[in-house]
């Protein structure tokens, strides 16, 4: 067992999917639609084609997009899930987007409107989940000085540092949970991700964002590799770590990868 390789491995045939998909996506509708999608997107990369002309597609050609995503095997219930994650992030993370996102959203009858709260607290009101409540994690968190102060120390690399920042968390906080994962995102894409359980919710500070983890778990496709608290962080530390060929994964994965690998865990099944 080589949990690096293993790693690697996994990420490479994900990635290699999500460009096959977003080959096959683009070309269909290349031949569907009265637009030239490499024009109107300016590259000539289909997957950055797809992640620049998405909302576009869904705004103005959203029976051609649906048949298209239906070609490559991706339900329109698995692209709301990643179109409505991406709407809850704009907000969390205060892109500049927002409103054109909700305008869009509500004409095409994902959204039926989004209602904030004070202290950073939101209500999302979508035709098929429901309701979905979710609140700012850094809002939520202004009294943890030191907290706040570490998670604003990643600035823009806080996306990659999700391994990192969740283990601080269980190890500064003992009732909370380490969960390590796989997650879906976009044209299926795969990827490893760490995030904190706190009772019933989840708190993901790389996207400033905190959620009922039933919705986090819909929205996401969590597929649970492990779970842990600090105590028993300590405990299975060691099990896995002779396995770790290059000796760089950082813990909290390298125990998800032993036990996926121990498990069989297949995410496309």
């Amino acid at each position: 067992m080589r949990l690096s390789e293993y790693c690697d491995e996994n990420e490479r045939k994900w990635n290699n999917e999500e460009i096959n998909n977003a080959n096959k996506l683009v070309e269909y509708l290349n031949t569907k639609i009265d637009r030239n999608l490499y024009e109107v997107a300016k590259t000539n990369d289909n997957l950055e084609v797809y992640k620049y002309l998405c909302i576009w597609l869904l705004n103005f050609y959203k029976e051609e997009l649906i048949n298209g995503l239906k070609n490559i095997g991706i339900t329109y219930e698995n692209f709301e899930k990643t179109i409505i994650t991406s709407l809850i992030l704009s907000v969390t993370r205060e892109s500049s987007n927002v409103d054109f996102l909700i305008n869009v959203f509500k004409s095409n009858n994902v959204i039926k409107d989004i209602i904030k709260y004070d202290e950073g607290k939101y209500k999302l009101l979508t035709n098929y989940y429901g309701e979905i409540f979710f609140s700012k994690a850094d809002k939520c968190f202004e009294g943890e000085i030191e907290t706040i102060n570490y998670i604003r120390n990643y600035g823009d690399k806080i996306i990659d540092g999700c391994h990192e920042i969740t283990f601080y968390l269980i190890k500064k906080y003992k009732n909370y949970k380490a969960i390590t994962s796989i997650c879906t995102m976009s044209l299926n894409k795969k990827y490893y991700h760490s995030f904190i359980l706190n009772d019933d919710e989840v708190i993901d500070f790389t996207s400033n964002l905190i959620m009922k983890k039933d919705d986090y778990y819909k929205l996401n496709n969590v597929i649970e590799l492990s779970v842990l608290d600090y105590s028993e962080y300590l405990n299975k530390k060691d099990e896995s770590i002779d396995y770790d060929e290059s000796k760089t994964l950082f813990g909290l994965l390298r125990i998800a990868l032993y036990n996926q690998y121990k498990k069989g865990v297949d995410p496309n099944e």
